[in-house]
Order: structure tokens, then C-alpha cells, then sequence
């Protein structure tokens, strides 16, 4: 992306708005906290020139490609696809355009980063300019919230909200992006491994999720279901099974009685310690002791 001016820096969303309207005269806006949607189902001029704005933005022509210009490279808008503009990218178009039908979805990067968070275990995107096939999900996910918008039924504005996460989670699903690449698959993978192993070097101590979180460079939400889908097990599962392994090797020495391993192994008391063994593995630490021995 290319350096921003100052001065465009310092705009504020309110303006950004403002001047898209004036562009966009007759389309229909339909707006919730820190996203909208606006539906040109005319011709609409569109004057030559560039701007920016603070928000993310994604346009999709409906009846004819359209010449557009990304920080003054010169590129195609693909009739029937979304084309992503990330903050603060200069956008706009060459030259006087009657652009027939258009969609635009725009997004704070607030918003936007939350649903990152939440749902990738990442903090920020950076969206490629290119256009992208539009999902079957897409297209429901629009109509849905164009009909809510419209019907304003009781509780209307619970499903808007809903429909605008589903909505954007998909599009970066559908998109090129810096996170939706086969390197970020391997990061996270790394991730993942170096969180098991130091799950499996904290047999001693108490398990903590968020330290674990951490270790694998994910927010605690995410790395939960992505480890399970790596190893097959929650962390707390592979963290119990590491203990229960340790304790089967220090068991295996003879040096040890089962107190001293319950106590090596982090758990409070050998009682606790030889429950928790035989549902583990279907013997007591004893009887384990006596087959190994």
C-alpha cells in the first residue's frame, strides 16, 4: 500500500461519508454501528479523481466491469465480484463514470479487527486489490440484511449485527489476504507445536490456557479451536496426557513412591493423583508400578 498524506490521515469518518453520498447520489444506505451497505439499483456518476478513508471498503459492480484506479495503478473492477480497498488506500476512478448498478460494503477497522480476533486468532489484514468470487453465503448474507433493514421486525437490530460478523468473516474467508495464505496456515502450525511442546514441559505446574495462548502467538479463543484441530485433543487434554506420560516414566525408575510422583507430576496429593491415573489408563499408579517393575 502507499504512503498516505497527512492531511488524509486526519479526515474523519463523518467526511468520508459525506463525500461518498455526494458521489453516490439516490443509492440506498443500510446502516448499522461501524458498517454499512448501499445498493445502487440505477446509473450512477462517479467523477474522476481519487480519495481515502479510514474505513474498509469492498465494491462490486453488477452489470459492467469497471475502470478503476488503486493508489494511481490502474485496474479492473470485476462485474459480479468484490473488490477490496484497505484503509487509507487512495481509490477512485480515472476519468467520469456512469457505473449502471453498484454495491458497496464498507467497514470500520475496529469492527473489523474484532472479527479478526475472534474468529482467526489475528489482529489486522491487509486485503490484496483484487476481485473476488462472490460466495452463495455472500449473497444470503446481503439479502438477509437488506431485508432486515427494510422490515425493521422486533429485535431486527440483533440480527443486523449477527449478519454483519457472518458477513465479513465470510469475505475474508473468500478473499486474498495477508492472513489467507498458505504461510499463515504454516505460522499457526508452528504455533500450535511450540504450544504443545511447552504443554508437555508444564506437567508439574497448574495448566493456564492463556499462557499457552500466548506461546502459540494466538488469542485464547482461536488457539483453543485450533489446536484441537492440529493434535485431535483441547489443550487441557494434551496437557493431562503429558502428565500422566511423565508420571508413567518416573513410575518405571522404582526410585520414587506413588506419593513422590503425584507430587512431582503437579498434583496436589496421591489420592487425587491415582484417580485421576486409573481413568486415564485404566490401572492404579501401583498396579502400573507392579506390571513395569
Amino acid at each position: 500500500m502507499s504512503d498516505y498524506t497527512e492531511n488524509s490521515e486526519k479526515e474523519s469518518s463523518e467526511k468520508w461519508e459525506r463525500t461518498c453520498m455526494e458521489m453516490c447520489p439516490g443509492v440506498n444506505l443500510y446502516t448499522v454501528p461501524d458498517a454499512s451497505i448501499f445498493v445502487a439499483n440505477k446509473p450512477v456518476d462517479m467523477p474522476a479523481g481519487q480519495h481515502s478513508h479510514s474505513e474498509y471498503e469492498f465494491m462490486m459492480p453488477l452489470s459492467d466491469n469497471v475502470t478503476s484506479v488503486i493508489d494511481d495503478n490502474e485496474i479492473i473492477l470485476e462485474k459480479q465480484k468484490l473488490t477490496p480497498f484497505n484503509p487509507w488506500q487512495k481509490h477512485g476512478v480515472p476519468e467520469d463514470t456512469k457505473i449502471n448498478r453498484l454495491v458497496c460494503i464498507s467497514c470500520k477497522k475496529e469492527l473489523l479487527e474484532d472479527i479478526l480476533y475472534d474468529g482467526f486468532g489475528k489482529t489486522s489484514i491487509l486485503f490484496e486489490n483484487t476481485s473476488f468470487d462472490v460466495s452463495n453465503n455472500i449473497h444470503f448474507l446481503l439479502g438477509m440484511f437488506v431485508e432486515e433493514s427494510v422490515s425493521k421486525k422486533q429485535g431486527y437490530h440483533i440480527i443486523q449485527d449477527n449478519l454483519v460478523r457472518m458477513l465479513f468473516t465470510e469475505i475474508i474467508r473468500c478473499s486474498k489476504n495477508s492472513i489467507n495464505t498458505d504461510s499463515s496456515v504454516t505460522a499457526e502450525k508452528i504455533g500450535i507445536n511450540r504450544a504443545a511442546d511447552f504443554l508437555k514441559e508444564q506437567y508439574a505446574v497448574d495448566f493456564s490456557i492463556e499462557q499457552a495462548s500466548r506461546v502459540a502467538g494466538l488469542s485464547t479463543f482461536y488457539f483453543i479451536r485450533a489446536f484441537k484441530e492440529h493434535t485431535g485433543k483441547t489443550p487441557y487434554a494434551f496437557y493431562m496426557e503429558a502428565k500422566i506420560e511423565k508420571a508413567k516414566e518416573l513410575l518405571k525408575l522404582k526410585k520414587l513412591s506413588i506419593t513422590d510422583v503425584a507430587l512431582e507430576t503437579g498434583f496436589s496429593n496421591a489420592g487425587h493423583f491415582s484417580t485421576v491415573f486409573r481413568r486415564k489408563t485404566g490401572v492404579t499408579p501401583t498396579e502400573y508400578k507392579k506390571t513395569v517393575c
